[in-house]
């Protein structure tokens, strides 16, 4: 796998580490037959490079470790984690990466409605389950829309690689 984005029907649950669990798991469910509607991830790759483009990765990285050891002071915390999503909102998304999610969002159709939601990679594992800490965004609708639902996606508690899938009226 290689890129920024991937349709959802050619994951696998081997490609959960650059997906995540729930992308990979609708790609499963796309193999097995079962009724889900076209979608696509943004892959981690893409968040890690937006990041490290814009020169705020280190940055980023260094307020995530002190956050992490700072978790049970909370005026703290709460101040780290601002300084975090402030970070990855000013990154932005460089234009190969913008273009990759747009193609992927036309070739569903014009202006159709999609839900952004994470499928962070390091989500779940054996020691903790951050499921649900990301935000979700449904409704999203028109390029510029869905450019800031990712943005806002990657920017909420626990960073990770968005699925885009359809919505069916």
């Amino acid at each position: 796998m290689a890129g920024y984005v991937e349709d959802i029907a050619t994951l696998r649950m081997s490609d959960a580490e650059e997906a995540g669990g729930k992308g990979a798991n609708m790609g499963e469910m796309v193999a097995a037959q079962l009724p889900v509607p076209p979608g696509f991830v943004v892959l981690r790759d893409s968040y890690l490079t937006s990041m490290s483009s814009a020169l705020v990765a280190d940055e980023l990285n260094a307020a995530h470790r002190e956050a992490l050891l700072r978790a049970g002071d909370p005026e703290l915390f709460d101040d780290l984690c601002t300084t975090m999503k402030a970070l990855v909102l000013k990154a932005g998304m460089p234009d190969d990466i913008r273009e990759s999610i747009l193609a992927s969002y036309r070739a569903m159709g014009l202006n159709c409605f999609v839900a952004v939601r994470s499928s962070a990679t390091g989500e779940d594992g054996a020691d903790a389950s951050f499921a649900g800490m990301n935000e979700t965004f449904t409704n999203v609708r028109g390029e510029q829309d869905l450019i800031e639902a990712v943005r806002n996606c990657w920017a909420s508690p626990v960073v990770g690689s968005p699925p885009i899938r359809r919505w069916r009226w």
